[in-house]
């Protein structure tokens, strides 16, 4: 996921995410009245759940970019080595050189 720009999915940006989860914890009240302490738990349990979700798309992500990196570094080699064996192949034609 990029940071910055939305992914093709339209989800908000990590960035983005982080924000409204900071902005959320910097409003907690930290005084207990009438109501105030289930507000306050049903604010931290709304918070552990958006960041476990975060969570498993976050790893999902990272393990579908590992699989494309290991795919992509696989062909890489591939072409590499077939391009060696171009090249040894044209160096051998080549007349010698006096």
């Amino acid at each position: 996921m990029s940071a910055g720009r939305p992914n093709l999915a339209g989800m908000t940006t990590t960035e983005d995410r982080v924000r409204a989860l900071e902005v959320r914890v910097d409003k907690l009240e930290t005084w207990s009245g009438p109501g105030q302490a289930n507000a306050l738990s049903t604010s931290l349990a709304a918070t552990r759940a958006e960041l476990a979700t975060f969570r498993r798309e976050t790893t999902a992500e990272f393990v579908r970019l590992r699989r494309e990196l290991t795919t992509f570094r696989g062909e890489m080699t591939a072409e590499l080595t077939s391009i060696r064996s171009d090249m040894q192949e044209i160096l051998r034609r080549l007349p010698p050189v006096n």
